[in-house]
């Protein structure tokens, strides 16, 4: 929504998929000079997520998908609730995702690796989104974006026979942003 998410990694990433798909309205892809609205360092491109004006309903989603070599199986669940009124709305979202993990033992390239070898780690992810909107007043209003997820993964390596090990990995994250918008005099 035209708001930078802090950065969650020492190499500058942000993790997009804490916002959970069916919060999610459409995708802008802003490239070069005009992207650096968004900060100085944008100058090759910005992606901005708009999300869900306030939404009036509900829905649930569920989707599956896999690797077909083997492993990889992809499951995804969610539940977006939203009301909407005279002077504004809010919308609530979860989502949860697994995926099973792809083995080296599952692919040609990598028979010769030891096993057991994991190729992409088994993954998952439960993300918590929340929106809302109000007119305050003609001219003033107030909004507010948040979110809240917690991922985890696990992936087994082994270095020689027999001689392997398990590597599990948590990380939690949340955010959000609030906004006071205001129409000047003159326009």
């Amino acid at each position: 929504n035209g708001h930078r998410l802090a950065q969650d990694t020492i190499t500058g990433a942000v993790d997009i998929t804490a916002i959970p798909l069916d919060a999610i309205e459409k995708i802008e892809v802003i490239t070069d000079g005009a992207s650096a609205t968004y900060g100085s360092d944008a100058v090759a491109g910005v992606v901005n997520i708009i999300v869900r004006a306030p939404y009036d309903g509900a829905k649930a989603t569920i989707s599956s998908g896999y690797a077909t070599d083997g492993g990889g199986l992809d499951k995804r669940a969610s539940v977006l609730v939203g009301k909407t009124w005279n002077s504004g709305g809010a919308l609530v979202t979860y989502e949860h995702e697994s995926q099973d993990s792809v083995l080296a033992s599952q692919r040609d390239f990598a028979s010769t690796v030891y096993a057991p070898y994991t190729l992409l780690s088994s993954t998952n992810r439960n993300s918590y989104f929340l929106s809302g909107k109000q007119r305050l007043s003609s001219g003033l209003t107030a909004s507010i974006d948040g979110f809240y997820t917690s991922r985890g993964a696990q992936f087994s390596s082994t270095v020689a026979p027999e001689v392997s090990f398990d590597v599990p990995s948590a990380v939690q994250s949340y955010g959000g942003t609030v906004e006071l918008r205001a129409v000047l005099p003159l326009d």
